[in-house]
């Protein structure tokens, strides 16, 4: 019979551990929530042109590619840089192994904004991920290897 009580053997959980604080953007704190339902509102605005090809309703942008679903977002959400990589300069990620590369938003240095990693190639559940939430940290290491390899897009 184990006498350790289960009170004092488990650690507590820090609550910004698993929701970081939000990021000042000027005069606006930004979440990741927040950024997940702005982005959602217009991820799937999409319609398809004569010749096949699936685009973003008012900018016309392909919807199948990486570096025009960051523009998109870039666009939409007012801020942010678009960072990428090639594929053989970043051999542990994921995203954009098959495609040579991979771009996405960085927003605040914080938030990694993709829409293709959850649409297209559904490597993701959700658009946002926070670099400063440990708990996505394993997530974010496997689908975009390190961060020394993104560059400016």
């Amino acid at each position: 019979m184990n006498t350790t009580s289960s009170k004092t053997s488990q650690r507590p959980i820090k609550l910004d551990a698993i929701h970081p604080p939000p990021l000042r953007i000027g005069e606006v704190s930004v979440t990741e929530q927040d950024l997940e339902r702005l982005v959602a509102s217009f991820a799937l605005d999409l319609e398809d042109e004569p010749d096949g090809r699936l685009v973003f309703r008012e900018s016309r942008r392909e919807a199948v590619s990486c570096f025009a679903c960051a523009e998109e977002a870039q666009q939409k959400l007012g801020m942010g840089k678009v960072l990428g990589y090639f594929g053989e300069d970043n051999p542990t990620a994921r995203l954009g192994s098959k495609e040579g590369g991979h771009d996405f938003l960085l927003i605040g240095g914080r938030f990694i904004v993709d829409i293709w990693a959850k649409d297209t190639v559904n490597y993701t559940d959700r658009y946002v991920l926070d670099l400063a939430a440990p708990a996505q940290r394993n997530e974010i290491d496997e689908l975009y290897g390190p961060m020394w390899h993104w560059d400016v897009g």
